[in-house]
């Protein structure tokens, strides 16, 4: 990572490089989910929209969600131990994601605002309108997470450290 920093002159453009590489990974990814699941069941044939919109909403969506995991970059861990967190927030995500409550709720908008999972779910129902129209609290309310999920982002990215996770101990 030093020598590509020497060599673009800024690590914020490595960075960003490798994460529109990832996002082109994962849309392709979901596009060809999306052809297989079309060619086993032609029934969803009516799922194409939404899966175009879904497909175009990951544009906005990958980066503001990216955001909110870099401030792990600025965190002295070794590299097992910080795969053993986020494991363990993955699953607690999966377990609190199932939980019921309406998005306008007060326990709605704290995981909206602390669980990227659950912020995911607010989006594509906004963005897809699944679940009706979508309310301008709750559009105000995904634009300030993803205002915030961005800052957060943004100061790790300049921040970070150049040299490994193994150097630094």
């Amino acid at each position: 990572m030093k020598m590509f920093t020497i060599i673009a002159g800024d690590k914020r453009l490595i960075f960003y490089s490798n994460l529109i590489v990832q996002t082109l990974f994962v849309q392709t990814e979901i596009v060809l989910f999306d052809i297989f699941v079309l060619i086993l069941n032609p029934s969803s044939l009516f799922l194409i929209p939404m899966m175009v919109g879904g497909f175009f909403l990951n544009f906005l969506l990958i980066p503001i969600v990216a955001g909110f995991t870099n401030f792990v970059l600025l965190l002295p861990l070794k590299v097992n131990l910080m795969s053993l967190l986020m494991m363990g927030y993955i699953f607690l995500a999966m377990l609190i994601i199932n939980l019921p409550y309406q998005p306008d709720s007060l326990l709605g908008i704290i995981l909206t605002v602390l669980m990227p999972s659950s912020y995911m779910i607010q989006f594509y129902n906004a963005g897809l309108n699944m679940l009706g129209q979508a309310t301008l609290a709750n559009a105000g309310l995904l634009t300030i997470v993803a205002l915030f999920y961005l800052l957060v982002g943004f100061y790790p990215v300049r921040h970070m450290k150049l040299q490994s996770h193994t150097s630094r101990y």
